[in-house]
């Protein structure tokens, strides 16, 4: 399935207050429906902050892209009130299929997780 949407247009980035920086970037600001149970913050929301930055950086330029695999790790957390920064780098990108790399990192500096994603070029 392609996917063309943007900051404004794609509903669960906007709801979990994902927002596309001028500089190329992408934040989130920790608020409470962020947080798990142990009121750090929710595993599924930085992955989301990752695949939103990754699909987003790899359809520039109109090439709709489908997410095919992902890898996330996280080395550190965060609390609320926290802004989480994510970075995308390009590792190879092909014809057909593109390898990023996604960094996380939180408002104090230290980096909270890096994603590898493979996406397939479409249309």
């Amino acid at each position: 399935m392609a996917n063309r949407a943007t900051s404004t247009t794609d509903a669960w980035a906007s709801r979990l207050s994902i927002e596309a920086a001028a500089d190329g970037t992408f934040r989130m600001r920790l608020g409470g429906d962020h947080m798990n149970f142990l009121d750090g913050a929710h595993g599924g929301a930085l992955y989301s902050l990752c695949e939103k930055a990754l699909r987003e950086t790899a359809s520039q330029g109109g090439r709709p892209v489908t997410v095919v695999d992902t890898h996330l790790v996280l080395t550190a957390g965060g609390k609320e009130g926290d802004t989480f920064t994510a970075t995308v780098e390009p590792v190879n990108v092909g014809r057909t299929l593109g390898v990023y790399s996604v960094s996380v990192t939180r408002s104090d500096g230290r980096l909270v997780g890096r994603m590898t994603g493979t996406v397939r070029f479409v249309g």
